[in-house]
């Protein structure tokens, strides 16, 4: 017994021994700094995420079995899935930390591979970072393979001559530097060849490549990025059987809020930006590793919500029956990426850029660990799973069964009791020993080490402002730098964590819109109030979670409403947080709402307007959203205060994908051509001028519309829709002609045109 606790014991300090100082102090800080840490860690009340986290059911087997949907093109492996399995165990039982990763922008344009500490040097951590890689590859047209980056890290700076302020002084020709250390033009890429020519716009009237069109993308181009968020969508469970369906959403954010960005630019942004998610979102599994690495996301992100339900069950998964785990040596992490450049000739044109400049990537990966409702699973499930034949041990490949016309990987995993055990040490006991030994001694931080990481990141200039403290507070909260955090509110009063900077938003503020859940969590543990507002000119500004859920932070939204913000608060216009979310079309952020209260789904605004999530998505354009709410049943026939239903809306605001989408549901309660041709007839000059240029779009979207189109009047009706739509044709065509529409006296008949 006594060498096993030996053995324990020095496993935990190995594990410690793979973090530098600054890691490891990170790593003390969000073990405590969470909402799954202990009750007298996080000293606030909470309410779990909804679903399996809450719902799990009481098991008396020693072994659980997980189905796993099949991709059959792209096989999995036993060992990745243990090495999973045991990676979230330490992550979640011992450190309290759930996977995601943020690409964070550095002062010399690399970017930061910021994972919570628990999956630096993981097979998860690495997964995450091949995925957003390619994500961020797609996205800019340029690649350089995982090799010639981790080499091209430790090079590029000496090779550019960077100077302290992060600017390249060489005289060598950067293009050629870049290129020949490996990056390249992703295009040139077999899997991904000539996807750039390929057009994804469907508005004639719309050019994304204009000069304009570019200059103002790139203007606001450090506050976009594009994102993913897993999570489930089904979950059954019989005893110790589980089955689940789970799939991602890709989103594209404008981090700016409302008082930097108004919503008219927003709607021209997003334009330009639908076109290229959608390009990316069509070929992000192109190629077998990614698609292989995001089945393993996928199950994660079942795998996740369970062990936290478990973990509250006082049960853990036995590591000593899973496979051996990869040796350090194959789980390396990197801990940035070089910057990307696009060459003269790549073909990509998402982003414009200067010859020779070189640029960060941002964006992320996070799961939603609130589920739906957890339901039975099926009949036929259970008995050929209670077969004693049925092989679902440790096997390669893992073993698969079919149920109901679908394929599932059957995965077991072992369960033991996570508590203190008579005269045995656990391995996760030994890791809380050494955490709570290593705390003090590296917690808090000195200013010299303060000041180090903060040049790290931001350059020595603007390291030397963060010495004060308000500056540097908001600087850390931003970033999410939870150990200098933690330094920092050693040395200020808990009043002064809630004051608000210029733009009348406090630390809480601007950590929710940035996702940064560790410093959330050391905010409320000061006992600030979680609904504190915008401060400007006394108006009634967003709360935490309102901005959360404008800029589609989903872990930042699951911890706020786990430390029970108040869901149901209205900003100065009467929007809650759910009408934040279907404006901006965040649907990870709509279902994290909902499923907390479905009453949400047709909730309306204080607002004169009383308009509904349906309404505001119709109204921001935000297709992706718009169908997701009618999945859920929200009411298509809603009209705000001034009679606008979602057709009224779409066609006011000019947008016209939300226009063909309800074309084709072909739904008789949405009339989109008999609203049309009612707009196109009214007085407002405003609503036929936006009903022309609708019509514009539509009728060179697909031949037949034209038909609709006049089917949608009666005879008299349809010739002054006629004249309105020649007299819009010849204006485009630069001919100014008079013209006369002569009715038909009979059906027989055809329509006679005139002109001078």
């Amino acid at each position: 017994m006594y060498l096993a606790n030996l053995a324990v014991q020095r496993n935990a300090s190995a594990f410690f021994d793979k973090f530098d100082r600054s890691e490891l102090q990170e790593l003390l800080t969000t073990a405590s700094s969470s909402w799954l840490a202990s009750k007298d860690d996080l000293r606030h009340p909470l309410e779990l995420p909804s679903g399996l986290i809450s719902q799990l059911r009481n098991i008396s087997f020693p072994t659980i079995v997980v189905l796993a949907p099949v991709d059959p093109d792209v096989p999995l492996d036993c060992k990745e899935i243990h090495q999973i399995v045991r990676e979230l165990a330490v992550g979640i039982y011992c450190l309290n930390q759930i996977p995601s990763i943020s690409l964070d922008a550095n002062y010399d344009q690399s970017t930061s591979c910021q994972l919570p500490p628990a999956y630096f040097d993981t097979r998860i951590g690495q997964i995450l970072i091949s995925v957003d890689y390619m994500l961020k590859a797609l996205w800019h047209g340029v690649y350089m393979p995982k090799d010639k980056r981790v080499r091209f890290s430790e090079l590029w700076r000496s090779s550019m001559d960077i100077d302290i302020d992060g600017k390249p002084q060489t005289e060598k020709n950067i293009v050629s530097e870049f290129c020949s250390a490996g990056l390249a033009d992703l295009s040139n890429d077999p899997d991904f060849e000539r996807i750039y020519d390929e057009n994804m716009n469907e508005d004639p009237t719309y050019n994304p490549n204009s000069a304009q069109e570019k200059r103002l993308f790139m203007q606001y181009a450090d506050n976009i990025l594009l994102k993913l968020t897993f999570g489930t969508t089904q979950i059954q469970q019989h005893e110790n059987v589980f089955k689940f369906d789970a799939i991602y959403r890709l989103t594209n954010l404008i981090r700016m809020t409302e008082d930097h960005l108004d919503t008219v630019t927003y709607q021209r942004l997003q334009q330009r930006l639908a076109l290229q998610q959608k390009l990316v979102k069509k070929h992000l599994e192109n190629k077998t590793e990614i698609r292989k690495n995001i089945q393993y996301l996928k199950i994660m992100s079942f795998l996740i919500p369970l062990l936290i339900g478990f973990k509250r069950k006082m049960k853990i998964p036995n590591l000593n029956k899973l496979l051996q785990p990869y040796s350090d040596d194959k789980v390396k992490t990197e801990r940035e990426l070089p910057p990307f450049l696009l060459g003269p000739d790549f073909k990509c044109q998402h982003f414009q850029c200067a010859q020779n400049e070189y640029f960060h990537v941002h964006g992320g990966i996070e799961f939603d660990v609130g589920t739906p409702s957890v339901e039975d699973v099926l009949e036929e499930i259970k008995v050929l799973l209670l077969d004693p034949d049925t092989p679902y041990r440790e096997h390669y490949p893992i073993p698969v069964m079919e149920f109901d016309g679908k394929s599932y990987y059957v995965i077991s995993i072992e369960l033991e009791a996570f508590y203190q055990q008579m005269y045995k040490t656990p391995w996760w006991g030994a890791i809380h020993e050494i955490i709570n030994t290593l705390k003090p001694k590296r917690l808090p931080l000195t200013d010299m080490q303060s000041l180090e990481q903060f040049k790290k990141r931001f350059g020595y200039k603007e390291a030397i402002k963060c010495k004060s403290l308000p500056y540097g507070m908001k600087s850390a909260a931003k970033r999410g730098l939870a150990a200098i955090f933690h330094t920092f509110c050693r040395k200020t009063s808990s009043s002064s964590l809630c004051v608000v900077d210029e733009s009348g938003y406090a630390l809480l503020h601007h950590a929710s819109m940035h996702n940064r859940i560790a410093i959330i969590c050391q905010l409320i543990k000061s006992h600030l109030n979680i609904n504190q507002r915008q401060s400007v000119h006394s108006l009634l500004g967003p709360t935490a979670l309102h901005l959360a859920a404008q800029c589609g932070s989903v872990e930042a939204l699951n911890c706020l409403l786990a430390l029970k913000a108040d869901y149901k608060l209205s900003d100065d216009r009467g929007w809650m947080a759910i009408h934040f979310a279907a404006f901006y079309d965040n649907i990870s952020c709509i279902t994290v709402l909902w499923r907390k209260d479905p009453d949400l789904l047709d909730a309306e605004t204080t607002s004169e307007y009383r308009t509904n999530p349906l309404l505001l998505a119709a109204s921001a354009g935000a297709l992706d959203t718009l169908q997701y709410l009618f999945s859920l049943g929200a009411n298509w026939k809603k009209t705000d205060s001034e009679g606008n239903n979602i057709i009224n809306l779409a066609v006011l605001y000019f947008h016209t994908e939300i226009l063909k989408h309800l074309i084709e549901l072909n739904n008789p309660d949405l009339p989109v051509w008999i609203t049309l041709v009612e707009m196109l007839q009214c007085e407002d000059s405003t609503r036929k001028e936006m009903a022309v240029r609708s019509l514009e779009v539509l009728c060179l979207a697909k031949d037949y519309y034209w038909k609709c189109i006049l089917d949608a009047g009666d005879i008299n009706n349809t010739a002054s829709i006629l004249e309105i739509l020649l007299h819009l044709f010849y204006q485009e065509s630069g001919i100014m002609r008079d013209l006369t529409i002569v009715c038909p006296k009979n059906e027989n008949e055809e329509f006679q045109v005139s002109s001078k």
